[in-house]
C-alpha cells in the first residue's frame, strides 16, 4: 500500500505541469471564443461602419440643402411675394407705407369697401396710377394693402397683386387677408380666390377703393 502512495505521489507530481500548461492553453482559446477579435474583422468592420455613417450623412445633408430652395418659394411680382409665408414677412417690413395712401384710418363702410373695424388703403405707384388714369384693367404688378386698425392698433391686413395681364373674372389677381399681425399667422385668400373675388368684382378691375384717396 505505501508503495503504491510514493508511486501515486510521483506521478502527480510529474503530471502537474502538463495539468497547468493544459488549462491555461484552455482558458486562453475560451477568452478568443467569447471575447476576442479577429483583428482583420475589425477593421472591415470599423471601414464599413464609417463609410456607412459618412456616406448616409453626406447623402441627407446633399438632400436637405437642395430641398431648401428659396425662403418662400412663391412668386414675386413688382417686388412683391405672392404666397402667404412671402407675403406675410414683406407685410411685417411696412415697406407698402412708402406707397400713395389714405391721409388717415377710416371706418369700415360696405359702400366704400373694407372689411372691419378702421382701415387704411395703401396703393402701389402701379395702381395709382392706372387709377389716376381711369383704367377699366389695371396692368400687371398693381398691388393694394389695407391695414385693418383697432384703437389705432394695427390688427391685420388685406392685400392684393394683379400677377397677369387679364384679371380673368378675379384669377388672375392673388389675394391675401390675415387678422393677426404676429409673424407667420395663419391666412385666407390665394390665387383667384372666390372669397374675395366676389365682393371686389362690383370694383373697377376688382379694385374698390375709394378714388381719390382722401
Amino acid at each position: 500500500m505505501r508503495a503504491w502512495r510514493a508511486v501515486h505521489s510521483n506521478w502527480v507530481i510529474t503530471m502537474a505541469p502538463i495539468f497547468r500548461i493544459s488549462a491555461l492553453l484552455v482558458v486562453g482559446t475560451t477568452i478568443l471564443a467569447c471575447g476576442g477579435e479577429d483583428p482583420s474583422a475589425s477593421a472591415t468592420a470599423s471601414s464599413s461602419g464609417t463609410s456607412g455613417s459618412s456616406g448616409s450623412s453626406g447623402s441627407s445633408g446633399t438632400l436637405s440643402g437642395s430641398s431648401g430652395g428659396s425662403s418662400s418659394g412663391g412668386e414675386v411680382v413688382n417686388g412683391i411675394p405672392t404666397d402667404p409665408a412671402g407675403l406675410n414677412a414683406w407685410l411685417q417690413t411696412r415697406a407698402y407705407q412708402a406707397w400713395p395712401q389714405e391721409s388717415a384710418p377710416r371706418p369700415y363702410t360696405r359702400g366704400a369697401g373694407g372689411h372691419s373695424g378702421d382701415v387704411r388703403t395703401y396703393l402701389n405707384p402701379t395702381l395709382d396710377e392706372s387709377m389716376q388714369s381711369s383704367n377699366e384693367e389695371h396692368p400687371k404688378g398693381s398691388a393694394a394693402v389695407k391695414e385693418f386698425l383697432s384703437g389705432g392698433k394695427l390688427t391685420g391686413w388685406a392685400a392684393y397683386v394683379k400677377t397677369e395681364d387679364s384679371s380673368n373674372g378675379g384669377k388672375g389677381w392673388y389675394w391675401y387677408e390675415v387678422f393677426d399681425v404676429t409673424p407667420g399667422s395663419r391666412s385666407i385668400g390665394g390665387q383667384g380666390s372666390g372669397i374675395c373675388t366676389g365682393c371686389h368684382s362690383a370694383g373697377r378691375d376688382f379694385v374698390r377703393v375709394p378714388y381719390p384717396l382722401q
